[in-house]
């Protein structure tokens, strides 16, 4: 009887976009973030989920420099850029435009650019 072992050879890791390490904050006097660990490389999509309150939207202005933690740090590949749609989010309500539509404004300012 014959084994037959498959060699797998690991991939490369793919490149981190963004990273925050330790990252803590107060807020009223009640700490919303706790030592946070969070990467995101390219190819990824990372969805937070928790209760109202628990410090999604107040990680999310973090990473993206918005506000500054009170402790630990982000590092951001340099030249990224970052879109950001905050949660509430004021438009003209004559103006009409569906989810998919939303979500496809940047790749459609792109394709503009590129040609």
């Amino acid at each position: 009887m014959t084994t037959m072992e498959t060699q797998i050879k690991p991939t490369a890791t793919p490149e981190r976009l963004i990273e925050a390490r330790g990252v803590s904050m107060q807020w009223g006097g009640r700490r919303i973030l706790d030592s946070v660990d969070l990467s995101v490389a390219r190819g990824e999509i990372v969805t937070l989920v928790g209760l109202n309150g628990s410090g999604k939207t107040t990680l999310v202005r973090i990473m993206v420099g918005l506000l500054k933690p009170d402790a630990g740090a982000v590092k951001r590949r340099p030249g990224l850029r970052i879109g950001f749609s905050p949660q509430h989010i004021e438009r003209d309500r004559t103006l009409p435009i569906t989810v998919e539509r939303f979500l496809t404004l940047g790749v459609d300012a792109s394709r503009a650019r590129l040609g």
